[in-house]
């Protein structure tokens, strides 16, 4: 049975995607190598780095291990404790260089309680589990790309019934942290 995807064919594919200009020359997408890349450039997901990365004026965020920083034209994200999820998005439609109402938002593991994989590190469940769901605590670092001027932070928690202030330093000497 011929595989289409071969890493000979996928990198000619790539190369003929380059040739004709729908990638851009500096695109990184190398299907072999697990990575890929939009045309625009706004969206990658790298395999070997176990990363995603989400950049376009408007919503800027990742997907990383713990330890890892990600870059992005509006923010960097530090992932501090547990593998997350974390992305700022503007509210008011500006970009969010500029925006006046922005969204930060810090995911984890979910799992349900007693729940079950076949084996580590497969994605099949032995045992659903049940509730209550368990949620992995931890923390990330991020630091805003903007001019001066006064910020305010706010969180929300325990399933949206309190508010709390945040500790927020501006221009980026000091980050918010979510």
């Amino acid at each position: 049975m011929r595989r289409p995807l071969r890493k000979a064919t996928g990198a000619a594919i790539v190369q003929t995607l380059k040739e004709r200009g729908w990638l851009n020359a500096g695109n990184v997408t190398d299907l072999g190598g697990r990575r890929v890349q939009s045309a625009s450039g706004q969206f990658t997901m790298d395999g070997p780095a176990d990363t995603m990365i989400l950049d376009t004026p408007c919503t800027a965020g990742c997907f990383a291990p713990a330890g890892k920083t990600v870059e992005t034209a509006a923010a960097r994200f530090a992932i501090r404790d547990t593998d997350a999820t974390v992305w700022v998005s503007s509210l008011d439609g500006q970009p969010i260089a500029a925006s006046r109402r922005l969204l930060v938002t810090h995911l984890t593991d979910l799992q349900k309680l007693r729940g079950a994989v076949c084996r580590p590190g497969a994605d099949h469940a032995a045992r659903v589990g049940t509730t209550p769901h368990l949620v992995r605590n931890g923390a990330a670092t991020v630091t805003l790309k903007r001019g001066a001027g006064k910020a305010e932070a706010w969180a929300l928690i325990r399933a949206a019934t309190a508010w709390h202030r945040c500790r927020c330093g501006w221009p980026a000497t000091r980050s918010p942290s979510t």
